[in-house]
């Protein structure tokens, strides 16, 4: 078609020139993407794609799946999929969370719709490995034997750089942090807690890159 431009942003096109033919054939994806991507919201984005889909549903692809972390949406019997844009906000609606894609991840900003007022209180009788759902958790580590706390990679669980989880040694067991395959947590100390009571802090400040704080076992 002749005239026509790509809008700053998503890349829209417009301005076509009066009486041009099937403008409508570019037109017409790009209202469907306006429809998907403005007050984006999705059904899942751990669910893979169901194989009796409605038109209009909305999800992320999971990792480790064919388009993953792509925008697939049902429309007029096949899916349409859309890549995100480095800070694109979606909704969650399972999860109940929004999440930004990062460029390479889509990460967790906040929970219920905002960003959280009150830390979210997890607790654990056995050993754990740091979920999305645990983002800006206060995780109280119940537990009577030695126990780990793993972080695990950014490929198994996309949190945003800034991310903050407290860890508190509640139980008798000492609570060690583990990091996972390819992650650095950085200490001045061990990767312990001190003793039953000691509350940790880890902030993630890399992809694959974390900091460790608070009442941990000296090193030797």
């Amino acid at each position: 078609m002749a005239g026509e431009r790509a809008l700053p942003g998503l890349g829209l096109r417009a301005y076509w020139t009066p009486g041009s033919n099937d403008w409508e054939t570019e037109h017409d994806p790009d209202t469907r993407l306006l429809s998907v991507l403005v007050q984006a919201a999705v059904i899942s984005r751990t669910t893979n794609l169901p194989g009796s889909p409605a038109n209009g549903n909305i999800y992320i692809v999971p990792v480790g799946q064919t388009d993953e972390n792509k925008i697939a949406a049902r429309d007029n019997g096949v899916w349409v999929y859309i890549v995100p844009k480095e800070g694109h906000l979606v909704h969650v609606n399972d999860t109940d969370e929004f999440v930004k894609w990062t460029g390479s991840a889509w990460g967790v900003l906040s929970s219920g719709g905002s960003a959280p007022t009150e830390v979210v209180v997890i607790n654990k009788t056995a050993s754990h490995t740091l979920e999305l759902s645990d983002a800006s958790g206060y995780v109280r580590m119940n537990v009577a034997s030695t126990n780990n706390l793993t972080v695990p990679p950014n490929g198994t669980a996309a949190f945003t750089v800034g991310a903050v989880i407290q860890v508190r040694q509640v139980g008798a067991g000492q609570t060690t942090v583990v990091a996972g395959a390819g992650v650095t947590i950085n200490t001045s100390e061990t990767l312990k807690a001190r003793k039953q009571g000691s509350t940790l802090t880890l902030v993630k400040v890399g992809t694959n890159e974390w900091d460790l704080t608070g009442d941990l076992e000296v090193a030797p």
